[in-house]
């Protein structure tokens, strides 16, 4: 027999669709970011549809609200520039050989 989902559950699965959709449209917005920098030889990636999407999974502990405790935690400004330096200097390292 099928447990009644509770209201937390229930709205989340309403949502979902809400959430997916926005999560597409971050991931295709840092994706056109990621365009611009191949299209200047600044960035150097087959598929940048996949490098978007993969920019907005390693940052995620900056913007998710699930991190939102996290967020005032110290050091979170160094590991921030840390994330930001391994994900800019792997979209440009095929572009240096």
């Amino acid at each position: 027999m099928a447990r009644p989902l509770g209201p937390d559950r229930a709205c989340a699965r309403r949502l979902g669709a809400v959430v997916t959709e926005h999560l597409r449209i971050l991931a295709a917005q840092i994706s056109r970011i990621i365009d611009s920098g191949v299209a200047r030889d600044e960035f150097a990636t087959t598929d940048t549809a996949v490098a978007g999407r993969a920019v907005l999974q390693a940052s995620a502990r900056f913007h998710h609200p699930a991190h939102a405790a996290e967020w005032s935690e110290p050091g979170l400004d160094a590991d921030y520039d840390a994330v930001i330096e391994l994900v800019v200097r792997g979209l440009q390292a095929h572009r240096r050989r």
